[in-house]
């Protein structure tokens, strides 16, 4: 299978055209696996916590996942991830085998789920696509 990462989507502050620097951003995503199931590494511009206090690992109620495939349900995912750390990782268990093209959106699970060091918080518009090619 090939993966393809298509897009990345940044927040800005407010109404100003200039991008919140002092918020912590998603830079990559990188995918592997094959079938039902499906490992997704998301790298971030620095280290991230559950809390704005600097404590606390990400889980699954830091994220939200969506398959843009009417047919496909992630049935199921596990969010493995240490506070501090630039990566976490995402299992995902979905109900059938992906086809060409199904794509993938990670994204914060709201304004004030996942912290920088200075417990500024993700933009919940910040955004990972990723496609799975199921050919």
């Amino acid at each position: 299978m090939t993966f393809t990462v298509i897009g990345f989507l940044s927040c800005t502050k407010d109404n100003n055209l200039l991008p919140v620097s002092s918020a912590p951003l998603m830079t990559d995503v990188s995918i592997s696996g094959e079938g039902l199931v499906y490992d997704i590494k998301v790298f971030f511009n620095e280290g991230v916590f559950a809390n704005n206090n600097k404590t606390g690992d990400l889980t699954r109620n830091n994220f939200s996942i969506v398959i843009l495939n009417k047919d496909i349900i992630i049935t199921n995912y596990i969010v493995t991830h240490s506070a501090c750390q630039k990566n976490a990782n995402i299992r995902i268990v979905l109900n059938m085998i992906p086809t060409v093209n199904d794509t993938i959106i990670i994204q914060p699970s709201m304004s004030n789920s996942i912290y920088n060091f200075n417990g500024v918080s993700m933009c919940d518009s910040e955004r990972l696509t990723i496609v799975i090619d199921g050919s």
